[in-house]
Parts: structure tokens; C-alpha cells; sequence
């Protein structure tokens, strides 16, 4: 009997739970599959923590899955310390699948002989990756034994998106996640939640986990974020110059606080220190060098990682994390005022789901701004302005460069009509060219609209609305940067960087072998000693081009000389002197 179980959540929690939240908690102790999306920091959590509050689960547990690892140590204590549940992580730091983890299955066991000290001390929520949880070991040991299975309340699959996105790619299992039902009594609840559910994301999932299309429970609560802006603006400068993100570091800076809290989301890992080195150099020089800039990615240890993230989330000594998706996914960090997108990310959702990890305290205000590359505005859109009256059908939305009839004025005008322009350091051309224009998303495609979302010049939010069906609601101020431009005084690029001098490198035409071999002893003894275990090779600290051109280059003696030949090097200020020395 579910029948007024969130009056019992409320006298145990202390608040009741919203709607969405109620119908999937009870459809989860009705053994009822649920689709859950709702927005970042809406409390998706309950959802698998409030049905072991009812009396029928005495003794159940809850399979939680949870994409890394750094989420699942979080998650553990966001189970303990605000719903008061026993929870266990099964990930590789605590043992994986060692026999001190897997007596997660004999706790489990005792619930069957009522000992007293596993009605105390037992798991009820056990988190744990799809790679773990469909292990060999971990399914002969575990879901084969009835006597564990019989006692498992629901699945519940956290950051779902993910199963779409990364189930036909570098992490498999997640796509293979509908054969637990292979091992679990027929009619135990599987839970999807997330908050990025587009039409084609969610057909996926709901095919991946085999859910039952005719009867599943449909919990949607939108996913808008009223309390985050959404700006995009194009790329002034050079890429390779970076001073697009100049605004991160604000020009008045006396003190780490006066830095808003900010997450820089760079998809590729090798960037990361690039920028990081970059920001650094913008601070004043009683801050340089003390990590109030830090990068954030699988490269890093688990302890360095926690350490940042720990550090971060106090925001007393790292302001600025550069990270990749390794931070941030479901974690709770309330008070993060800025997300920076740098290029465009493969999906809208992707867009979505870090920006909303912007002001997770509703109290908060945050923004989260995308970064585009130029050529995305000079993009065509098929069927670009929403016409009522035309026919609608497939096709729509196709994104080419209008083959070769476009002229380059045509090129420039098309892109500057999407608003490349606006944002800009000067601030000249901030004004929509034109009358504002709706851009229908096409919510199928791969980008799942998120050229639409670029190019549009009516509202952004609007376009989210339409690719996930949220709710139409009143516009809420500081909506974007359409709505609101001042909102692009929040992210303006620095000036154009100076031009590097040319000079003539004066190489030789013969490479001194001697030199090459010096160099390359160099650079390995380097990698070994400064980046043991990091997923990238000794090159990406210099490059064998670089290399060539220095075996080539005869004596080199000062480092001017060396400035010349290597360029732009990112690690010059590190290394420099340490290479002349071996030249």
C-alpha cells in the first residue's frame, strides 16, 4: 500500500517530495519500470533513496548505477549524511570485486537469517559501474545467487543520457545494460533518470534497458534551469591563442575570491594544461603558480582528482577547474557561478548537462556560456526559419555549406545573420541583424539541435523547450543572451593578441644525429619523471617535428635562439632552460 507514503517521507525527511518524484517512488515498490527526466539539482537522488522508508523494503537493496568514480564516493555520502541510508561504492577504491567487496552479497545474504547485525549495518544502496556490475565474477558470484537477487528492489540508472551516448561506443556495457533483467525476478523495477532526454536519447534507452514501452511510468519534469543564462558567442581569435577566455580571469583581481567559481568544459585532454598555463599567466603575480587554476581529467590520479574537486568545491584556493566530463556529472557542487564550453560539443544534451551543473542552489544565480568555433554560424540549415504554413516532413534541418552556389559575400552575410559577430571585445556588433527568427530544431539528429540552438536569433531557452518538451513558461530575467545582451558583458573575449614576429629559422640541410638522440634521451627521461602514467606519450611535450627542426638548427646557445626554432611552446616557461642546457 503506497496510498499517502510522502506524508511518511515528509515526517522522515522533513519535506515532501514533488510530484515526479512521488509517482517514481511509488512505481518503483509497485515493480513498475520508470523514465525519470528532470533538471540538474532537482533531487533525482530521492528517487532511489525514499522507497526504503516503506516497511515492504525492510532488508532490500537498491543496484545504483553510477558512471565514475569519483560521483560514486560522493553519492555514498549523499546517501548517508541526508537520507540516512547504509550505501556501499563497488569500485576499484574500495577493492572492486575483493572478497571485502563482494561481502556486499553476503550482507545481503544474512537479511534472510534475521541477524540482527546485518539489520543495522547491511547496504540498501549499492553503487556500482555497468563494467563491474556485468563482470563475469560479479554475476557468478552475485546476480546468480537467488538469494541476493530475490532481494533487490529496484535498478536504478543514473545519468541514463549515457546509455545512448556511450553504449555503442568506449564504454559498451552501458548499451548491455537490459540483460540484468536476465538475473533479477521478473517484475523488478528499473529506474532511468536524467536530465537530458531528447526524443531519439530516450527511444534508445528505453529499447538499451528493454523497457516495456507499453507500460512503464513516464516521469517527466523538465529540465529547464530558470536560475542559469544561457550565452553563446562565436570565437573571435585565434584558437591556438586562447584569449577568448580571458573574461574567466577578471580584470581587478586583488584575491582567489574575487575569481567566480568557474568550470571550463575542453573536450580534448591535451588542451587542458594549455589552458590552465594560459589563465595562470592572466593572474596577478602574487597568485601565479598556487593552483588557483587546476586541470581535471581522467589523467590525473584518483588522489589528485579528489584533492582538486575537494578544494574546488570550498572555493578557498581553486577557483577555475579545466576539466572534461570526469568532473562535474551528478556531482554536488552548489555554489559554481560560470561553465564554460569551449568549441562545440558533439550533442546539445552534452551543452545541457554541464551548464546545468551551474548554480545547482536554487538561491544562485550562474550562466553557462558556449564558446562556438566561426564556421559553425556559416552553416546551413535546411527549413532554417520556423514557417507555420509550410509543410513539414523529414529532412528538415540538414547541415551542409549550401554547396558551391554561395558566393563568400553570401558566406558572410548567412553567418553574420546568425549572430557571429555579437559578443565581440569591441562590443560593436552586439545587435541581431534582421528581425528575430525561431530556428526549428530537428531533436533526431545527431547534434540533437544544438546547430539550431546556435543560430537562432529569437531565445535559446526556446529551443530547449522544443527538443525536450519542457514546460512553456514565462521567460525568466537574464533569460540569454537574446533576451538579456548584457549578458555578453559576462564573457567578452581580451584584445586581438600581438601578431609573433617572423624570422628566418636558418636551419641546416642535414640532421646531426647526435643532437636528435640528446633530445629524444631528454624528452623521455622527462615523461618518466614528470608524467609517470599519464595517458598521453613523451611527444605531446615536444613534438618530433620540433625535434627535427633542433637536430637541424647547429649550435643553439641562447634561448632566444631556441625561441626561434621551437616557436609557441606551451611548456617553455617550464622546460626551456632545462633543453638549452642539453643542447
Amino acid at each position: 500500500n503506497v496510498e499517502n507514503f510522502e506524508d511518511e517521507i515528509g515526517k522522515k525527511l522533513g519535506f515532501k517530495p514533488r510530484d515526479f518524484q512521488d509517482r517514481a517512488i511509488k512505481a518503483q515498490l509497485l515493480r513498475k519500470d520508470t523514465l525519470v527526466q528532470a533538471a540538474t539539482g532537482s533531487g533525482k537522488t530521492l528517487i532511489a533513496a525514499a522507497p526504503h522508508y516503506h516497511a515492504s523494503a525492510k532488508g532490500m537493496i537498491t543496484l545504483f548505477v553510477s558512471p565514475l568514480i569519483a560521483l560514486q564516493n560522493e553519492q555514498v555520502l549523499t546517501f548517508e549524511k541526508e537520507f540516512k541510508l547504509r550505501a556501499v561504492a563497488v569500485n576499484s577504491s574500495h577493492g572492486g570485486c575483493s572478497p571485502e567487496v563482494l561481502e556486499v552479497r553476503m550482507q545481503c545474504h544474512l537479511h534472510l537469517v534475521n541477524i540482527h547485525l546485518d539489520k543495522e549495518n547491511g547496504p540498501q544502496i549499492v553503487i556500482i559501474s555497468p563494467e563491474l556490475l556485468l563482470s563475469r565474477r560479479f554475476i557468478d558470484i552475485v546476480l546468480r545467487d537467488k538469494t541476493f537477487t530475490s532481494r533487490v528492489l529496484s535498478v536504478v540508472v543514473d545519468e541514463a543520457h549515457v546509455v545512448s551516448h556511450w553504449g555503442a561506443g568506449f564504454r559498451k556495457k552501458y548499451g548491455e545494460l537490459g540483460m540484468l533483467r536476465a538475473f533479477l525476478p521478473r517484475g523488478t523495477s528499473m529506474v532511468a533518470m536524467s536530465a537530458t532526454l531528447s526524443p531519439g536519447v530516450r527511444s534508445d534507452v528505453l529499447r538499451k534497458l528493454e523497457f516495456d514501452e507499453a507500460n512503464y511510468e513516464a516521469c517527466d519534469a523538465g529540465n529547464d534551469r530558470p536560475n542559469v543564462s544561457l550565452v553563446v558567442r562565436a570565437i573571435e581569435h585565434t584558437q591556438e591563442s586562447l584569449a577568448d577566455l580571458n573574461f574567466v580571469i577578471p580584470k581587478d583581481v586583488k584575491k582567489v575570491e574575487d575569481i567566480p567559481l568557474t568550470m571550463i568544459y575542453a573536450d580534448s585532454v591535451p588542451l587542458g594544461p594549455d589552458i590552465v598555463q594560459h589563465l595562470d599567466r592572466l593572474l596577478p603575480a602574487h597568485l601565479q603558480g598556487l593552483g588557483v587554476v587546476r586541470p581535471f581529467s581522467a589523467a590525473g590520479t584518483q588522489e589528485y582528482r579528489t584533492d582538486a574537486m575537494t578544494e574546488f568545491k570550498s572555493g578557498t584556493s581553486v577557483r577555475v577547474l579545466v576539466c572534461t566530463d570526469a568532473a562535474g556529472m551528478g556531482c554536488n557542487i552548489p555554489a559554481v557561478d560560470i561553465v564554460v564550453q569551449w568549441k562545440l560539443p558533439s550533442s546539445l544534451s552534452l551543452f545541457v548537462q554541464r551548464a546545468g551543473r551551474a548554480a545547482r542552489d536554487p538561491s544562485r544565480k550562474g550562466v553557462g556560456i558556449l564558446l562556438v568555433e566561426r564556421s559553425a554560424y556559416s552553416l546551413v540549415l535546411e527549413e532554417q526559419v520556423t514557417n507555420k504554413s509550410a509543410t513539414k516532413g523529414k529532412g528538415n534541418n540538414k547541415k551542409g555549406r549550401g554547396g558551391n552556389k554561395r558566393t563568400k559575400k553570401a558566406i558572410q552575410e548567412h553567418a553574420a545573420a546568425n549572430g557571429v559577430h555579437r559578443g565581440s571585445h569591441s562590443g560593436a556588433k552586439d545587435e541581431i541583424v534582421g528581425e528575430p527568427r525561431e530556428v526549428e530544431p530537428d531533436a533526431f539528429a545527431t547534434d540533437e539541435g544544438l546547430l539550431a540552438f546556435v543560430h537562432t536569433t529569437a531565445c535559446r531557452r526556446l529551443v530547449l523547450t522544443k527538443v525536450y518538451h519542457n514546460k512553456i513558461t514565462p521567460k525568466p530575467p537574464h533569460c540569454c543572451d537574446l533576451c538579456d545582451p548584457t549578458l555578453l558583458d559576462k564573457c567578452r573575449p581580451g584584445p586581438r593578441p600581438p601578431k609573433p614576429t617572423q624570422q628566418k629559422k636558418n636551419l641546416g640541410d642535414v640532421i646531426v644525429p647526435e643532437v636528435q638522440s640528446a633530445i629524444w634521451d631528454w624528452r623521455e627521461s622527462v615523461y618518466d619523471r614528470d608524467y609517470s602514467g599519464a595517458i598521453f606519450g613523451p611527444s605531446a611535450l615536444l613534438s618530433d617535428a620540433v625535434v627535427d627542426d633542433l637536430a637541424l638548427a647547429g649550435k643553439i646557445k641562447t634561448l632566444e635562439r631556441l625561441k626561434l626554432i621551437i616557436g609557441a611552446w606551451k611548456l617553455w616557461d617550464t622546460y626551456s632552460d632545462e633543453l638549452l642546457a642539453v643542447l
